[in-house]
């Protein structure tokens, strides 16, 4: 028989149950070394035995040494063990640690080759005989010394119920003790399990059972359903979370569907148990009793059922459109320390669909701020934050897509799965990918929401873009260059700086600051996702006043006070991605709330303010004499060494600013009519100049 070569039919127990191949054996460091210390380079076969665990899942561990024995018998082409030494340690290794069985047989070839021989197959057939160990499948390490080094392979040999064997490769990896898989395999059971079981689980065996009575014969295999959850045996507890595999879980055990609960036995008519297996019985009735195996026994259970999936989200009921947020879908561009977080608030708060997109994969340095921790290094961002997604959320509908925006073949498909959304949230910290979804948002007419952090954590910004907004997030990047520089004397990330195409190396910012953030990200999203008044007590629901800037626990900057959030009324003139249309003139804006935000060093005067506003400004170098302002507009311009002398508006009407360049007849000629933002008290208004068409400010 060839190694590697399987035949076509699985391997069963005689009781009509498949069993798991052996795809990966996984040998802890201390049992590899002993393995090392009895292979001598002397020209003699040794060899030993290993105990650990085969799991569900195709993975088997061994994790301790059984020596050859005192008597074993050593010579250039053959190896004898000591048996009863070896079955004295077996039972001894048992007692110990119930958990643990034989899982591999190992000797060395001095000559190689390191393949299975003749002989070596007639002693894998005596050892998985009926009569020799009473194993029907066991592992073969065969040994050899390459340049001084000892090399493994590995064959998985398993009992045909009509004689013979099946034998297959199988891929072997070294670990440390320290292994999760190592310490499952070793840790002593509890004298009783707790089984937590959902409701629904439960519901959705017996919806099977009533299938298959019906005469679809093919729903479940006659061995059982597979349970999927976690062993706790540190806490005695077996977590049954779903039938199917979902986020990290493992198998755990098998579920049966009996008549009667109380009359059902659990050893006849049902398959024998695998080591560290728990069993369900479930009645017709719904009642539910389990046993779960270990090494020679079986220790008693205590089944608890909860309703798990329908109470997740109980106390969201009246904060958020449940129903809604259940159909509703989301794409998110960029899931790192900002993306991620909101996601996951998002699953929380009930969201049924997400769309993760994303290349990067997680890094050490991520663990500090990010949903992720150490487990998930090396993975795709995606596969963690959809891990998490499902954690908070089982029934939730997760697409993940790691590619690059940037790319023009990855944004189609992007742009593709973002006209099926109800809204786009984008996190990048990369200017040219959020140009690149901006101009999407904008051409597919879409709802977006664009949201990243500043360098040190001092504060955040938010944009929220919907389809009757007047202005996009290459209106916000213009806006933002004219904000004084965050004060900082070393910025490994500037945000305020958007040059397209720039590298930038990682922002500096404390998982703590980035999570005040977040949850405003979240909450805006909760609100143009149908959460009412989300908007509107932010002061959000006017379109033209979608951005917001948001302080951390910190003053400086624009900020005055910790948690502040100043919210932005941008007028888009000009703007070469929303309004290509339109003349490019300067554009007003209006920054609320916050008066630290202007330039001091533009005003040295004093400014008197009564309930209508601004009475006067007396200023220095900047052209503007003075400014008074009635109940009904400004009434008055006196300006330096520009044409315009005194503008006369009604309540409504708008004015916007201009240059020496930009005369009242310039204006005309554009056939641009010029406005004012409203600014109410204490809200101040400053006049800032979009890039013009050539090129100058």
């Amino acid at each position: 028989m060839k190694p590697g070569k399987a035949t076509p039919e699985p391997p069963k127990n005689g009781k009509g149950r498949t069993e798991p191949d052996v795809r990966t054996l996984l040998i802890g460091a201390s049992l590899w070394a002993d393995v090392v210390r009895t292979c001598a380079d002397d020209g003699l076969e040794h060899g030993g035995k290993a105990m650990g665990r085969l799991f569900l899942d195709g993975v088997a561990v061994a994790c301790k040494h059984i020596g050859p024995g005192p008597l074993a018998e050593s010579g250039p082409a053959h190896f004898r063990p000591d048996i009863a030494y070896q079955q004295t340690a077996y039972n001894d290794l048992v007692r110990r640690h119930p958990g643990l069985r034989l899982v591999l047989d190992y000797h060395l070839h001095p000559a190689g080759p390191r393949a299975l021989s003749h002989v070596d197959l007639e002693a894998a057939q005596r050892i998985l005989s009926p009569g020799g160990w009473g194993l029907s499948r066991l592992s073969f390490m065969i040994l050899s010394f390459d340049h001084g080094r000892l090399q493994p392979s590995v064959y998985h040999a398993v009992r045909r119920p009509g004689g013979g064997l099946r034998i297959l490769e199988v891929s072997t990896a070294v670990v440390p003790d320290t292994h999760p898989r190592i310490q499952q395999v070793l840790e002593a059971a509890p004298e009783r399990m707790t089984v937590v079981v959902g409701e629904e689980v439960v519901a959705e065996l017996l919806e099977r059972a009533a299938t298959r009575s019906s005469g679809q014969d093919d729903v479940d295999p006659p061995e059982g359903v597979l349970l999927h959850g976690y062993q706790r045996m540190e806490e005695g507890m077996i977590q049954v979370l779903s039938l199917e595999r979902m986020i990290d879980t493992y198998p755990v055990g098998r579920a049966f569907v009996v008549p009667d609960v109380e009359e059902a036995g659990f050893v006849n008519g049902l398959p024998a148990l695998a080591e560290r297996e728990l069993r369900l019985l479930v009645g017709a009735g719904g009642r539910v009793r389990g046993t779960f195996a270990t090494g020679p026994g079986l220790v008693p259970c205590t089944v608890e059922q909860f309703p798990v999936r329908d109470r997740i989200h109980i106390r969201n009921e009246g904060l958020a459109p449940q129903d809604a947020l259940a159909k509703q879908h989301v794409v998110f561009v960029g899931v790192g320390s900002v993306g991620a977080p909101v996601a996951v608030l998002l699953a929380a708060s009930g969201l049924g669909r997400f769309t993760l997109v994303d290349p990067d994969r997680f890094s050490p340095p991520n663990v500090a701020r990010h949903t992720g921790d150490v487990r998930d290094v090396g993975r795709l961002k995606v596969a963690v934050v959809r891990d998490h997604l499902k954690a908070r959320n089982p029934s939730a509908t997760v697409a993940c897509l790691p590619v690059d925006v940037r790319d023009e073949e990855a944004l189609s498909d992007v742009r593709r799965r973002c006209e099926e959304a109800d809204l786009v949230i984008v996190t990048t910290d990369d200017p040219t990918a959020n140009l690149a979804m901006n101009r999407v948002l904008v051409e597919e007419d879409l709802a977006g929401l664009f949201a990243g952090v500043f360098d040190g954590g001092i504060g955040g910004e938010v944009f929220a873009r919907t389809p009757d907004s007047p202005v996009c997030y290459n209106c916000v990047a213009g806006f933002r260059r004219h904000l004084p520089p965050i004060p900082r004397s070393e910025r490994a990330h500037d945000y305020v700086d958007l040059r397209p195409g720039a590298d930038f190396p990682p922002m500096h910012a404390l998982g703590i600051d980035i999570a005040h953030t977040t949850s405003v990200v979240a909450s805006i999203a909760l609100g143009l996702l149908g959460a009412e008044g989300r908007l509107e007590d932010l002061e959000l629901a006017s379109p033209d006043t979608r951005l917001l800037f948001v302080a951390n626990g910190r003053t400086g900057w624009i900020f005055s006070r910790p948690f502040e959030v100043i919210s932005a009324r941008l007028d888009a003139v000009g703007c070469p991605v929303c309004a290509p249309q339109r003349c490019r003139i300067p554009a007003l804006w209006t920054l609320g709330t916050a008066t630290s935000c202007l330039p001091t060093e533009a005003i040295d005067g004093e400014v008197e303010a009564e309930e209508d506003g601004i009475e006067e400004v007396e200023a220095e170098e900047d052209g503007i004499e003075e400014v008074e302002i009635g109940e009904d507009g400004i009434e008055e311009v006196e300006i330096e060494e520009v044409e315009i002398e005194e503008v006369e508006i009604e309540e409504d009407e708008t004015l916007g600013a201009e240059d020496a360049d930009w005369d009242g007849s310039r204006w005309a000629e554009a056939g641009v009519e010029p406005r004012l933002a409203e600014a109410s008290s204490p809200r101040i208004a400053r006049d800032l100049y979009l890039e013009k068409e050539d090129g100058t400010e």
